[in-house]
């Protein structure tokens, strides 16, 4: 597609709808910040979602009648956020 290669040196493209070929978001700064922000927030969810399988994995491993899941465990627990 020509648009995505007249963008693909951009860090972030955001099309105009009205204007395709208009990259809006070609002024933004500190793109990078903002990704390490997101990949930082994904790997604290991917850690917390982890360590709730292992602990229904734990609990599970010892006979408890019911062994917590992931559903029940606390992402923003589990990063104590508050």
């Amino acid at each position: 597609m020509l648009v995505v290669q007249a963008f693909e040196l951009h860090p972030i493209l955001v099309c105009d709808p009205v204007c395709p070929t208009n990259n809006v978001a070609k002024g933004c700064y500190r793109i990078a910040q903002i990704q390490r922000v997101f990949q930082q927030a994904a790997s604290a969810a991917i850690a917390a979602a982890n360590a709730a399988v292992d602990v229904a994995s734990v609990a599970g491993s010892h006979d408890e009648p019911e062994a917590p899941t992931l559903a029940d465990a606390s992402i923003l627990a589990a990063l104590n956020l508050k």
